[in-house]
């Protein structure tokens, strides 16, 4: 058995190293067709993205080198805004942006060493080289920029309503009190159900609103059976039905449900399906006739099970954009509670569980009394200026130099989503 698996394995690496020399042979005779090289040679880590057909993220891994970032994946909002303020200005002068200009425009605010890690950073941020008609210029991944463009609309939507908003996430504590987002796949399991146990890390599961600290749940364990169970025994039967709760894309917020019918579906699974997007039909119809309505307008769908559980019991649900974290109140509030905590933090050897409780309840009810109106109000403030900057974005770039439609899915592997391309310029 032991040969067997060693086999399979040589040949499953034969396999990958037949993919990559194929992807590199016909990416090199691309540009030997076309006379001139496609990446930019001084932009040598997207070179060997782009020939190999590894995505950066999977090269910095092989490499042992990963990108600059935060735990949560949720970077400095000013930073953020600058860098789409900028490439805004290069938009519309029509010069096509490179690292290197972006990077003398913007070091003074974006201190992280020198080029080579600017460059990294803002490809873990989501912006990276596109292709054009006439050459490479940067620009955000549309998939990360129409996502935050809808969820921006429906903040708004919902700000507007005077609805109740609730945030809800949770923060791993440890010795450090950096109060980072938990780490789903690498955090051990620290501490004991012993309350006079010394303490080394836990679990703080929470929800915050304009009212404060609404509920948390302190815990030594990290999955979705134990969350899961907090939203339901306590949560949902605290929050009234019809508000608005706002998460993250953290693991414990569930995971993505294939929503779409086909045709092995049951006649009954078909009619759910139909009804639910209020498209009439009957009973009377056969299947060959209920699928002829789905298929035209089945599109693939998926949807979050958590979701759908906050929404069964009369929840509205925003997801914050993908890299985005920073555009929720507890980011912010969180950074504060740190600076709060001095004492605990000289002394954290000797505290347990039980003391650090006492202590940060406490703390977050007082951070939230000072500072949660203010917090909101800059969230509010960039949530303006983001949008203001998609539509002033979305108008300059429809005078740029036209990304090369066709190649799209020849960039960088990046994945199919790249069609939403097609729309945007």
């Amino acid at each position: 058995m032991a040969q067997n698996q060693e086999i399979n394995k040589e040949l499953v690496i034969q396999a990958q190293i037949k993919t990559i020399v194929n992807t590199v042979l016909e990416n090199c005779k691309k540009e030997s067709e076309c006379n001139s090289l496609l990446i930019p040679l001084e932009d040598y880590e997207h070179r060997v993205s782009y020939y190999t057909g590894l995505p950066k993220e999977e090269l910095f891994k092989l490499l042992e080198n990963k990108p600059t970032g935060n735990s949560d994946q949720s970077y400095d909002l000013v930073q953020r805004i600058i860098i789409m303020q900028t490439l805004l200005k290069f938009y519309k002068t029509l010069k096509l942006p490179n690292f290197q200009d972006l990077y003398a425009k913007v070091k003074v605010v974006f201190p992280t060493g020198d080029i080579v890690q600017f460059r990294r950073a803002l490809t873990s941020m989501g912006f990276d080289y596109r292709k054009t008609i006439n050459g490479m210029m940067i620009a955000e991944d549309p998939k990360l920029t129409f996502e935050r463009y809808h969820y921006l609309k429906k903040i708004k939507k919902v700000r507007s309503s005077n609805v109740g908003i609730y945030y809800l996430e949770e923060r791993y504590i440890d010795k450090k009190f950096a109060f980072n987002k938990p780490d789903f796949v690498n955090d051990p399991l620290h501490g004991k159900n012993d309350a006079n146990h010394i303490w080394e890390g836990f679990y703080l599961y929470h929800v915050l609103s304009d009212s404060g600290l609404d509920h948390h749940f302190i815990t030594n364990k990290i999955s979705k059976e134990v969350h899961n169970k907090w939203v339901i025994d306590n949560l949902l039967k605290l929050i009234k039905p019809g508000c608005a709760i706002v998460i993250d894309n953290h693991p414990l917020h569930g995971e993505l449900v294939d929503d779409t019918v086909t045709q092995y579906h049951s006649k009954a699974d078909m009619l759910n399906w139909l009804r639910k997007k209020s498209i009439p039909c009957s009973e009377n119809m056969c299947k060959a006739e209920l699928y002829d309505l789905i298929s035209r307008c089945n599109k693939p769908t998926k949807t979050y099970d958590f979701d759908q559980l906050l929404k069964i019991h009369g929840h509205e649900v925003l997801r914050l954009p993908t890299r985005c974290n920073a555009l929720s109140p507890t980011h912010l509030f969180w950074v504060e509670i740190s600076k709060r905590m001095p004492f605990f933090k000289k002394n954290s050897a000797e505290c347990t569980l039980v003391e650090l409780e006492d202590a940060i309840i406490p703390t977050i009810n007082e951070t939230h009394k000072g500072i949660w109106e203010h917090i909101k109000q800059k969230v509010i403030y960039s949530e303006q200026v983001l949008e203001k900057l998609y539509t002033e974005t979305e108008e300059a770039l429809e005078y740029c130099d036209p990304f090369d439609v066709k190649n799209i899915d020849q960039h960088a592997k990046i994945p199919e989503y790249f069609y939403l391309l097609d729309g945007y310029c």
